[in-house]
């Protein structure tokens, strides 16, 4: 395997807020990184003590983890490359605990170059429900499906639209009795890196080729809690500027969680990365 780095065509950028609750700390962390082309978001679960430590583990051990891949790889490679990834970071975080519950949520993408073309693909790992998203030609794709309680139907297609149409809603009218019910439980999750001594977790991986303006977004749930895909496409669309793209998002968010009467509206952290091709 080559081990060599190639710096690729890529703009990359992060940032991330605390939530109003708990200026003081963010339980959110998150890595930027042009020397690997890779970002991650991580999302310490709530209700834990100490999350913000199992966020800031997983960033750390990751980046170092993804930080020495190459960058040529084929996509079997990249998904078992990053699969190790995480679950280094999984045992890190079990192993700093103490014996504590600590736990959080990973979204993690790398831009490779296939190892034999010049095809460009992104490798995305996801534990929890910060999601990742393909913003190609205007139109925002989920590329993750939420590890949540409610997507329990055995096709994975009708979950999908299910999270799909959650995250249009602006109004519990929208939606049926069982759907109203299942819209308040979205944020209850299965899946985490750290969490008791003998959980494994079961990692989702995916791949995705890439095409020149290609944007990936990546984001913790306190974006995509508050803002719909809409709001988030529009965003993307008003903002050329990938620098301060994630501000701008965490921006949309943060005054959204601030209009009580809005159904979506939601204190949290807030992390957003953007890698464009």
């Amino acid at each position: 395997m080559n081990k060599s780095h190639e710096k690729l065509p890529l703009i990359i950028s992060g940032g991330s807020v605390a939530s109003a609750k708990h200026p003081e700390r963010n339980e959110d962390a998150f890595f930027v990184d042009e020397k690997s082309n890779s970002a991650g978001v991580f999302d310490g679960v709530s209700g834990c003590q100490g999350s913000e430590l199992a966020s800031e583990i997983a960033a750390t051990v990751i980046l170092k983890k993804v930080a020495s891949f190459p960058n040529r790889l084929s996509k079997a490679d990249s998904h078992s490359l990053l699969k190790d990834a995480l679950m280094k970071a999984h045992k890190e975080i079990l192993k700093s605990a103490a014996g504590k519950v600590v736990a959080t949520s990973a979204t993690v993408a790398k831009i490779c170059k296939d190892q034999k073309s010049t095809i460009l693909f992104a490798v995305i790992a996801n534990v929890g429900d910060s999601r990742a998203y393909l913003f190609r030609e205007n139109n925002l794709t989920h590329l993750t499906l939420d590890h949540s309680i409610i997507f329990n139907d055995k096709n994975q297609t009708k979950n999908k639209q299910l999270q799909e149409k959650f995250s249009e809603i602006t109004s519990l009218d929208q939606l049926s009795k069982d759907e109203q019910e299942a819209f308040q439980k979205k944020g209850y999750i299965y899946e985490v890196l750290g969490g008791k001594y003998d959980y494994h977790p079961r990692i989702s991986l995916m791949d995705v080729e890439l095409q020149n303006n290609d944007k990936i977004i990546i984001a913790t749930d306190g974006i995509h809690d508050n803002l719909t895909n809409s709001e988030i496409a529009e965003t993307i669309k008003d903002n050329l500027n990938i620098t301060s793209l994630p501000g701008e998002l965490i921006g949309a968010a943060t005054k959204r969680s601030k209009n009580n009467e809005h159904i979506r509206a939601k204190a949290d952290d807030m992390t957003a990365a953007v890698i464009q091709v």
